[in-house]
């Protein structure tokens, strides 16, 4: 006859005679699911589903275009970054229960950076978001001027090579523009002694 189970009991049918019983036992298997928290990306699982009981469950966080990782966390225990793999993570610990496994991600941030010759400023430039506005506030020493020739970005070309300067007569100040940033840059700015001309009659 057959065995019959009720929870983790076997129960067997009438024994009229000597037998043996074999008993095979398995790893417990959990189910993982992945979250994306916000917009800027996606994640997905590598390893297999459902993670057998011991085992670590891998995800890949895959960013958008002009988005990166900001913060891979779960339920699972801590995630650690694999060795060697981009933007692949991997839970510190094997599995010992079903969880969620998220990722959340950012846009690029990109630094300008401000070489100034006879001048000062004092705007602040903190990292600056892909596709985010520029603005910088330049101040001449006395009896400097700012012209375009002397104001450039490096590299050629770059979103700083591209701004546009604005004079601020009440104040004597020049505002440099950059509409759109794309990458780190510098801005190489350089005062030069104020021209005067002089008439007689």
């Amino acid at each position: 006859g057959e065995w019959t189970l009720s929870g983790n009991s076997y129960t067997s049918p009438a024994i009229t005679e000597p037998c043996e019983l074999y008993v095979g036992f398995k790893l417990d298997t959990y189910d993982v699911t992945t979250e994306t928290i916000g917009t800027g990306g996606t994640i997905t699982l590598l390893s297999a589903n459902p993670v057998t009981h011991g085992d670590k469950a891998t995800i890949e966080a895959q960013p958008d275009p002009y988005y990166e990782v900001d913060s891979v966390g779960s339920d699972c225990g801590e995630m650690v970054p694999v060795a060697g793999a981009l933007n692949q993570y991997e839970s510190k610990n094997g599995l010992g229960g079903s969880c969620t496994i998220t990722a959340s991600f950012k846009k690029k941030q990109y630094d300008i950076s401000l070489a100034i010759t006879e001048g000062s400023t004092s705007s602040a430039s903190p990292p600056i978001k892909h596709g985010d506005p520029y603005a910088v506030d330049l101040t001449p020493n006395v009896g400097h001027e700012l012209k375009e020739d002397n104001i450039r970005g490096i590299p050629a070309n770059s979103d700083c090579d591209n701004g546009t300067l604005t004079y601020l007569p009440d104040n004597n100040t020049y505002r440099y523009e950059i509409s759109s940033v794309t990458d780190s840059c510098e801005i190489e700015v350089v005062f030069t002694i104020r021209q005067f001309e002089v008439t007689t009659e």
